[in-house]
């Protein structure tokens, strides 16, 4: 009997979508890797437009090849489930990387907040700058940076997962006017208003994982998803520095740039972004390198508690090898979209049942009100908004960095002297547009957090 393409060692994550299992990938000539498999998770699979967006993750990472996006190898279909086959990240999540800090009383040091936020607009610069075979842009936005989505590796590199939210305008679906996709917390006021989006909504959720990763605490979380989704829409900024004296006033203003609620203010490439973050971290002579983050990481990962398998784990690894072996490669399947339509038609109308309601899925957010959700998972110490003030009008402690906004995109021209005319332009004029859519302080550890809730 031939050996099965793929190998389940054990489940290593599951989420409101899928689950996660780390597995050994043998090639036919015998080559061996690790890989990780996510799984649809069963009582979506009967969820056509759950599917469909999950198929879309693989579809959009197929393009991109990068080393801060995490690769994807193959998808599959196996007993009516659905497979994604990627690559295997040995380390944590930015998530959790927060959590087991914060219980430690400890933080990320300012510099190393620095590098993987940079890190991370390698990778969002690669896809929102991706284009097909024939040049055309992909206009591909992740639409879901937040910390678990953030993977690093004991190696300390830094990786982008889930485009399963990513809005290209390959998809077959357009998505529904006043629809929100994507975790509430970390949306920008334009998404959490239902607009179109572009590369700019990203770079807003980055700005929040920056502010989070510097605070060790969560930015925007009301007491229920309704409330977290009316805090972003307001986008009232707490200065990062009250909470954290040690952040340079340089570096504030970077992070208020980012922030801007207003999407013309913000800064407006992930590659622009990136730039003044390293502006910054040259400014005050700081080296941070991904050894840095690999200590950072293997420390956490040390004294990360492990967990007893039980019977049960085994035997679910087992009915998922079962399914596994079966697996067939949807690129062998000539019309995917006939394929998933036939499917769907042939199956008994589920009602109400096909369409599960939890305050996880992306819902309408003007149903939840009716529907009664309930509250996030944990509440704890929130960013107090400051008080009212006009929509749209920035913070103080913002007003000086937005001003400053376009001086320092000139200035960062007259820096790097002539460069490539296409993206210059490009950055002068906007993302490109998409359619529907002792060392200095800065180096040390951040102080001990204060009790919060740890970014969900």
């Amino acid at each position: 009997m031939a050996q099965p393409r793929y190998q389940v060692i054990e489940r290593i994550d599951a989420g409101g979508m899928a689950e996660v299992f780390k597995a050994n990938s043998t090639s036919l000539q015998g080559f061996e890797k690790l890989v990780a498999i996510k799984r649809i998770l069963p009582n979506l699979t009967q969820n056509e437009r759950f599917v469909r967006m999950f198929l879309d993750e693989a579809k959009v990472s197929l393009h991109l090849n990068h080393t801060n996006c995490v690769q994807v190898f193959d998808l599959g279909i196996a007993d009516g489930t659905y497979f994604i086959v990627m690559e295997f990240v040995d380390g944590t999540n930015l998530k959790k990387l927060i959590e087991v800090l914060a219980r430690q009383g400890q933080g990320i040091s300012v510099a190393q907040a620095v590098f993987m936020a940079i890190e991370i607009c390698k990778g969002l610069t690669h896809a929102h700058e991706k284009g097909d075979q024939q040049g055309r842009p992909l206009g591909i936005v992740h639409r879901d940076i937040s910390p678990p989505n953030v993977l690093i590796s004991r190696a300390g590199e830094v990786k982008i997962t889930d485009f399963g939210l990513a809005k290209a305008k390959s998809q077959a679906e357009i998505t529904d006017p006043g629809v929100v996709k994507g975790k509430f917390g970390y949306l920008s006021p334009e998404a959490a208003h239902g607009e179109e989006v572009d590369a700019r909504t990203d770079i807003f959720a980055l700005g929040i994982l920056l502010w989070e990763m510097l605070a060790g605490r969560r930015l925007f979380l009301g007491e229920s998803d309704y409330g977290t989704l009316q805090l972003v829409r307001k986008a009232k900024i707490p200065s990062i520095r009250e909470i954290r004296p040690d952040v340079p006033r340089e570096l504030e203003v970077v992070l208020g740039r980012a922030l801007a609620r207003d999407p013309q203010k913000r800064i407006q490439t992930a590659e622009e972004l990136a730039y003044q973050l390293a502006e910054f971290l040259f400014a005050y002579g700081e080296v941070v390198t991904s050894y840095d983050l690999a200590d950072l990481v293997g420390a956490v990962i040390e004294k990360r508690p492990k967990r007893a398998r039980t019977v049960q784990d085994m035997a679910v690894d087992m009915a998922i090898q079962q399914q596994l072996n079966q697996l067939k490669s949807l690129e062998q399947i000539q019309d995917l979209d006939l394929y998933l339509t036939q499917h769907y038609d042939a199956l008994p109308d589920q009602g109400e049942a096909s369409q599960p309601g939890t305050a996880g899925d992306f819902e309408d957010p003007r149903m939840w009100a009716d529907l009664g959700f309930g509250s996030d998972t944990s509440v704890g110490e929130v960013a107090a908004p400051p008080a009212e003030q006009a929509p749209g009008q920035p913070d103080s402690w913002q007003e000086a960095g937005l001003a400053d906004l376009g001086r320092s995109t000139s200035a960062m021209q007259a820096i790097k002297g002539p460069g490539n005319s296409k993206k210059d332009n490009a950055r002068r004029g906007g993302p490109p547009t998409i359619p529907g859519a002792a060392r200095s302080p800065v180096a040390g550890g951040a102080p001990a957090a204060t009790p919060a809730a740890a970014p969900s």
